[in-house]
């Protein structure tokens, strides 16, 4: 792969999706328009703005002085169209006709578009289906919804079922953070430590001895990405890693690729070292066993270190469990597997890259973010890549947050719809994810 480690992304030809005025309504009832509390719905933080004229402003602006001017506006209008049509004869005599059509015109036009966006429960059967059929005609194997705890959709294309697994790619990366947040819980390390503290070697560099571990996770150590450890040719991933130069000190620079996790992993064989367990044995002990996945593949090297990055091959489901876990804040089925406050952790993103925690995706920018095709952006040097103001889907809610994987293996939380969405299929440039997020949460136009 290019620069990013991803494979086959090519972006020639890529369809671009400019989707505007969804779900416009004009001349219902405002109250049927919009859900909002002062319509006696409740609207959480993550969906509640609208577009009025091509521009987002939040609901409560709306109900406020925009609803004072749209009232301005009518009556403004109304005053022309009077003062237009009662005039001396002979235009008297065609004055009302005039009214009649011109003031439901006015009004109309004074009305706001209004976009209508998902709420807690807010999806609809119409909405899922058109966001299963786009993805399986760009490749798509597995669409699943999960909400509440119960399957609300799942639906499987190109002869794949439920119990087959796929490759998550660098959807793995989110089980080694969630890893690193139990370790933390359970004295082995600390977020905020010097790596020099294990791995000594690096005592000496100055680029290298301020790296904290959580530099490491959320990629901001300036190491060299080498997207080499992707394949089979290092026979040690791990003493290779830790030799690399640093090409920005910390927390000047976002490196997306394998070799700031493939350093964690040898600081964390050191460390459990003292406890005759290998990171492999950690992560299925500490985290997939609560969800009955065994036998993954670590992707291990001559030495037996295995890849961080990438490598899991998992089902839908499997996938979804881990969104069951931080849907639960660190709980899964009654059992508290990871401290709320250590695996929130994993969702903070930093100055460098907002869109990004320790393993996972977020859409904090939304609803004003400039929408970014991950995939695209990573494709690009890293000194290139722009993640500013950057999000998922405007459409989709704040909160949701993503694990990513190559050719479009995706799994999307949203915490205040209690819903995890696994989308799961082979590498097809057409994939967007904003699009595929607005037929989900826009309520927007289902024809593709």
């Amino acid at each position: 792969m290019k620069n990013s480690g991803f494979h086959n992304n090519s972006r020639e030809g890529q369809d671009r999706f400019e989707i505007r005025h969804r779900s416009v309504v004009q001349g219902a009832p405002v109250s049927e328009q919009v859900g909002g509390a002062a319509w006696g719905v409740t609207t959480t933080s993550a969906s509640s703005h609208l577009i009025w004229k091509h521009r987002r402003e939040p609901a409560s602006t709306f109900f406020g002085f925009h609803a004072v001017r749209l009232s301005r506006n009518v009556a403004l209008g109304s005053a022309a169209v009077s003062r237009a049509c009662f005039r001396s004869a002979p235009d008297r005599d065609v004055s009302l006709r005039m009214r009649q059509m011109f003031l439901p015109l006015l009004v109309s036009m004074a009305m706001p578009c209004v976009f209508c966006h998902a709420t807690s429960g807010d999806f609809s059967p119409a909405s899922l289906r058109a966001a299963s059929r786009y993805s399986a005609a760009r490749s798509g194997f597995s669409f699943l919804v999960i909400q509440d705890g119960r399957v609300k959709y799942e639906n499987y294309a190109h002869g794949d079922a439920a119990d087959r697994t796929v490759s998550i790619f660098s959807g793995t990366k989110g089980f080694w953070c969630v890893a690193a947040a139990a370790a933390v819980q359970d004295g082995i390390l600390d977020f905020d430590e010097p790596v020099c503290d294990t791995i000594t070697e690096w005592r000496s560099d100055p680029r290298k001895s301020d790296i904290r571990v959580r530099d490491l996770l959320n990629f901001t150590a300036g190491i060299e990405p080498a997207f080499s450890l992707h394949g089979r040719s290092i026979s040690d991933r791990n003493r290779y890693s830790i030799r690399l130069p640093a090409a920005r000190a910390r927390g000047e620079s976002f490196i997306y690729g394998p070799s700031q996790l493939q350093i964690f992993s040898e600081l964390l064989r050191r460390k459990l070292e003292p406890r005759h367990l290998t990171p492999e044995q950690y992560l299925d002990r500490r985290i997939l066993r609560a969800f009955g996945i065994g036998d993954v593949d670590f992707r291990e090297d001559g030495k037996g270190n295995p890849l961080l990055a990438s490598g899991f091959r998992l089902t839908a489901r499997q996938w979804a469990e881990l969104g069951e876990l931080i849907l639960g804040k660190g709980k899964y089925r009654g059992r508290q597997i990871v401290r709320w406050e250590l695996l929130a952790e994993c969702f903070r993103g930093t100055h460098i890259n907002p869109m990004f925690g320790m393993g996972f995706w977020l859409n904090r920018s939304a609803p004003d973010g400039r929408e970014v095709d991950v995939e695209s952006m990573l494709e690009l040097p890293w000194e290139r890549q722009n993640w500013r103001a950057a999000c998922l889907c405007r459409e989709a809610p704040r909160d949701m947050i993503a694990a990513i994987g190559s050719g479009y293996q995706r799994m999307f939380v949203v915490p205040s719809m209690n819903v995890v969405i696994v989308r799961q299929g082979r590498d097809d440039s057409r994939f967007s994810d904003a699009h595929f997020l607005r037929l989900i949460f826009g309520q927007g136009e289902l024809r593709w």
